[in-house]
């Protein structure tokens, strides 16, 4: 642990920077690793919180003025499935910030991605590694938290050792009595960021970023946001290993095996892109100016717009998709490429697409097609018929590039390309 004393005027602060055994004893692992992913036990993780510690407690209205101690730390959901800070974070942050339903995934959605037990329609438990091998997609959510102790008392201070005595006592009566033990205060979720891994295709998503409001212009998603790049990077080496371990390989859209692993050659585990998404200056939920600002944050977080028609593909089978969006590329601090090849963003959004329909077919529907039974084969896609599916498919065969835009503003040309794709149709 690493504590740092904030002096004032009012009160002395004191906060914690919370690592696990396994960091301290292993700084030098790098989030690269494939073995295992936990984002919570890496030296960037370390570094993050040091960067943030200051400008969360800079002007901190939300502290009570008295000697506590403030613990700070980074949770993985994926990591430490926990349902309670999962929903504190839906109901805190992805509703007041993404009121617009068709534009937010739903809170069983992630609780099925992310929640290590999850019982089929057999009710049979499907294990972590099963889903993996099924190539759907890995997701996590990362929090950052501010959580809120006594500090110890040197002098024993008879007042605080009572009430903590009677705490204690009431907690086991309670479960003595079989009620409900007494609720705990939450911590504060300071910031988030929601992502995902698109196993098949090797891409990754950006899904929402989030900063308590209490928190803003103090610089927290600038340092929070490359510990989620580099989880993201992580999760996909974890993910590729598997395959590898288990000698499946999951097809890209275009039906070509993605290659193996080489171990002597780094550049083979690093993630084909990393895509975000946000909203036109048409959509509904925000001003003009709202969402001009939020372009320009994304920019200096350093994403770019990508010259590819898109619209967010159906949350569920049973939505339409939302229109109103524009599909972004991290690039980090510098600037690189001006194109790249279209069947990456494509790729992705036929990706998007099976992990609401159906991935087809799955590992033990090929081996049932092999032995005869077609009858578990799932019909065609119906993605298929969806209009944005054929109009970015038209658009990857006759573009074979697509370019970056280095600068704002950000404008949307999915219409553009919509109207060509109607008049070829006619």
């Amino acid at each position: 642990h690493d504590a740092m004393s904030l002096n004032t005027t009012t009160t002395t602060k004191h906060i914690t920077t919370t690592t696990t055994d396994k960091c301290n004893n292993d700084k030098n692992n790098d989030a690269t690793s494939s073995n295992h992913y936990d984002p919570m036990n890496t030296k960037k993780c370390e570094e993050t919180l040091k960067e943030l510690k200051s400008r969360i407690m800079k002007n901190n209205n939300n502290i009570t003025p008295t000697t506590k101690k403030y613990n700070l730390r980074v949770h993985s959901i994926h990591h430490d499935y926990s349902l309670e800070l999962l929903t504190q974070y839906y109901n805190d942050h992805m509703i007041p910030f993404f009121p617009l339903e068709d534009e937010r995934d739903a809170l069983e959605d992630w609780i099925e991605c992310l929640d290590p037990i999850i019982t089929n329609n057999n009710n049979n438990v499907i294990t972590p590694d099963e889903k993996k091998q099924e190539g759907q997609p890995l997701m996590d959510v990362l929090l950052l938290l501010l959580s809120e102790e006594e500090e110890e008392d040197n002098d024993n201070d008879k007042t605080s050792a009572t009430t903590r005595t009677k705490e204690k006592r009431d907690d086991e009566n309670c479960a003595k009595e079989g009620v409900v033990e007494r609720k705990k205060k939450q911590p504060i979720i300071v910031a988030a960021v929601a992502f995902e891994y698109y196993q098949d295709v090797g891409c990754g998503l950006i899904s929402y970023v989030t900063v308590n409001k209490a928190y803003h212009r103090r610089g927290i998603m600038k340092r929070l946001h490359p510990l989620a790049i580099h989880a993201l990077q992580q999760l996909h080496s974890y993910s590729q290993t598997f395959y590898n371990r288990y000698h499946y390989y999951p097809s890209n859209a275009n039906n070509q095996i993605v290659p193996a692993i080489d171990n002597n050659n780094s550049s083979a585990t690093m993630i084909r892109a990393i895509f975000a998404e946000t909203n036109t200056v048409d959509a509904s939920d925000a001003s003009v100016e709202e969402i001009h600002c939020r372009h320009k944050a994304l920019y200096g977080l350093g994403y770019r717009l990508i010259h590819f028609p898109y619209v967010q593909p159906p949350l569920a089978i049973n939505q339409e998709s939302f229109d109103d969006v524009m599909l972004l590329i991290y690039q980090g601090d510098q600037f690189q490429n001006c194109k790249i090849p279209t069947s990456i963003p494509y790729d992705y959004v036929v990706s998007f697409y099976k992990s609401v329909f159906g991935y087809i077919p799955t590992i033990q529907q090929q081996q049932d097609a092999e032995e005869g039974k077609k009858e578990d084969i799932i019909p065609k896609q119906l993605y298929e018929q969806h209009w944005y599916y054929n109009l970015c498919t038209w658009y990857n065969q006759c573009n074979p590039n697509s370019s970056i835009q280095s600068d704002l503003p950000w404008k949307d040309i999915t219409n553009k390309y919509r109207d060509q794709y109607k008049l070829i149709k006619k």
